[in-house]
């Protein structure tokens, strides 16, 4: 049997060289988006985020300022959906209320200080005055908690 295509084994390295960058870098390229939900995928705002949106986030630093100007940083570390009851008003911005928990060695100063509006920020939701508070745990710590509705 005769063949008339002659491989160098150059060329055979080289086209296994491909073959096997092409298998490496499919995997990992459809891996880095396997995570974002198409819906909410695009840009986030407080105004409208949903729990969904704001999934996204958790683990993220956020900047809390106070009213004396004091800056301390909390990480985001659950957030939880909270379908609004029948009377709710129909303009609302969001279909649900959210509640978004953080947490942080320097929280003390803020939970201190109790409820009160801060302006919270994040590089992708931008900055807001909020509504931040303490809330007890059944261990006896305390988290700080905002609420989106």
């Amino acid at each position: 049997m005769t063949s008339d295509t002659k491989l160098s084994r150059r060329s055979y390295l080289a086209s296994q060289a491909a073959i096997a960058a092409t298998a490496t870098a499919l995997p990992s390229a459809a891996l880095a988006h396997a995570d974002l939900d198409p819906v909410s995928s695009g840009p986030v705002n407080w105004r409208t985020a949903t729990a969904a949106d704001l999934r996204r986030f958790i683990g993220d630093r956020f900047r809390v300022t106070s009213p004396d100007g004091s800056v301390t940083v909390l990480h985001l570390i659950d957030v939880e959906a909270r379908p609004f009851g029948p009377d709710a008003p129909a303009d609302l911005p969001r279909a649900e209320a959210v509640s978004a928990v953080f947490d942080s060695p320097d929280k003390a100063p803020l939970v201190e200080t109790g409820h009160m509006t801060r302006r919270i920020s994040h590089m992708h939701l931008g900055s807001a005055d909020l509504f931040l508070g303490p809330v007890h745990t059944r261990d006896g710590s305390d988290l700080l908690e905002l609420t989106l509705s």
